[in-house]
């Protein structure tokens, strides 16, 4: 992408992690929400950006993670398709309603994050402008569903030592976890399976406070005791466990301990928590609070038999 050069072009590919000369142009189009201005959208390697022109002038980027089928926010493309996305991330750019000054802002999830005046509005190249023109109305969709999210997440978490540990002792792997709830009760917890169990992690923030291995898991009724519940909506789904990973500070240190079969065994030491990567966090945010009760009922229907 080419931009003439201002005084806000390095802040912006600061705040926003990408360099305007490696923006690739995937889709051109009209906004149909705002007379005389363009959807222009470019990706990297990494991310997609949607662009809002008018004339020559950029007045907001937004930074794409993934679409998905249930966001806040729309694009129409020249098809008629309608893609749904969410974003954390934007550059405004924008006269004061009371005078002429410009301003330039970064705002992330909502809050403005950093302001400031600039000298003049911040513009698209001549050249840029008659590739727009020579390409018409079109978008790349291939890209955009390259970029989009079915709702099949596997897990991921910040490295940590004692990875291997939780893996062998919990009998899974955190790559070949996949997302099928997410929900609060009086914490945090997601939700997980992999090919033979379902896994409970009950979580601060991003830090991981436990993780428990499901054994017989029930809807509405109880099942046999001790039991432990994990509350949607307005059902109880009573759980046993096979085996769980309680993590605590003791004193300077982060422990681990498994607990199988009424006894308790310390596993690992650490300097630092566990924690869920930033994507994994996203994922979270972006799925809302929700439950997947047919991946329970086709575990407890296998359980009983």
């Amino acid at each position: 992408m080419l931009v003439k050069d201002n005084e806000m072009i390095d802040k912006i590919e600061e705040k926003m992690n990408f360099k305007f000369k490696d923006l690739e142009l995937i889709g051109h189009f009209k906004n149909r929400r705002s007379s005389g201005s363009y959807v222009n959208i470019y990706k990297n390697s990494e991310k997609i950006f949607i662009f809002d022109i008018k004339n020559d002038e950029i007045f907001s980027i937004k930074k794409i993670d993934f679409f998905n089928n249930w966001g806040t926010y729309t694009i129409r493309t020249p098809n008629m398709n309608i893609y749904r996305y969410d974003f954390d991330e934007k550059i405004e750019i924008g006269k004061s309603e009371t005078n002429d000054i410009i301003y330039f802002k970064y705002l992330k999830n909502g809050y403005c994050k950093y302001c400031s005046e600039v000298k003049e509005e911040l513009k698209v190249k001549k050249e840029e402008l008659v590739l727009l023109e020579l390409t018409g109305e079109f978008l790349d969709e291939s890209a955009i569903m390259n970029c989009f999210f079915e709702g099949v997440w596997k897990m991921l978490v910040k490295n940590h030592k004692a990875i291997k540990t939780i893996e062998d002792k919990m009998e899974f792997k955190f790559e070949d976890l996949e997302l099928i709830g997410h929900t609060k009760m009086y914490s945090n917890f997601a939700i997980y399976k992999d090919c033979k169990n379902i896994f409970i992690f009950k979580l601060n923030k991003n830090v991981v406070l436990n993780i428990i291995c499901v054994d017989d898991i029930e809807c509405d009724k109880p099942i046999f005791y001790p039991y432990t519940a994990l509350i949607f909506g307005n059902k109880e789904y009573r759980y046993n466990y096979k085996y769980k990973i309680s993590i605590y500070k003791d004193h300077n240190e982060i422990t681990l301990d498994l607990i199988k079969n009424g006894n308790e065994e310390k596993v690992f030491t650490a300097n630092e928590n566990l924690q869920l990567s930033d994507e994994e966090m996203i994922a979270l945010k972006l799925s809302g609070y929700f439950l997947n009760e047919e991946e329970l009922v086709k575990r407890w229907k296998t359980w009983m038999i």
